[in-house]
């Protein structure tokens, strides 16, 4: 290796040896090595989204980075994605948000708040452990009170990402 010499290399956007940042060459992997660096991945969500709570009560995070976000937040972060994805000519950061949403989505309804599947979910483990069923009605007021909480908690998140959004308005 040695170094360029002057005039051989622009100097405001490269190094005298060409070494750069950026986001290197693109590889060509078969499908079994790229499904098991997708769990892999999974994995390492899965882990994060556990580690959250700690990770904001040690100061690992900000709760700004923490926040949960609606619809409007989500499409904002994808915007960015999106055109991050556009700039570089690589759809690896708008597929690894699009992975990360479905693995908490796939979480959050898993969690056992009446009205999602993971509410269900209790209610059955509930009747299991019981040895009978509990009444459809009171089950079903369970999971109307649920939904409308859920319901406000949106409405909530979306006038929150509205009145105080990812990307700073100029």
């Amino acid at each position: 290796m040695r170094p360029r010499l002057p005039g051989e290399y622009d100097a405001a956007t490269e190094g005298a040896l060409g070494i750069g940042l950026g986001d290197g060459p693109r590889q060509s992997v078969n499908p079994f090595t790229a499904l098991g660096d997708s769990l892999r991945m999974i994995g390492e969500y899965l882990t994060l989204y556990a580690r959250l709570p700690s990770m904001l009560i040690n100061g690992e995070i900000t709760a700004q980075e923490a926040r949960p976000v609606s619809i409007v937040g989500i499409s904002q972060i994808a915007g960015m994605a999106a055109e991050d994805s556009v700039q570089s000519r690589n759809p690896y950061r708008l597929l690894i948000m699009a992975g990360f949403i479905s693995v908490a989505l796939g979480l959050t309804n898993l969690l056992p708040i009446p009205a999602l599947d993971g509410g269900r979910i209790l209610f059955v483990l509930i009747e299991a452990l019981r040895g009978r069923r509990i009444e459809p009605q009171r089950e079903g007021m369970v999971h109307l009170v649920g939904m409308l909480m859920l319901l406000g908690l949106m409405a909530f998140l979306i006038f929150q990402d509205i009145a105080n959004p990812i990307i700073p308005l100029n």
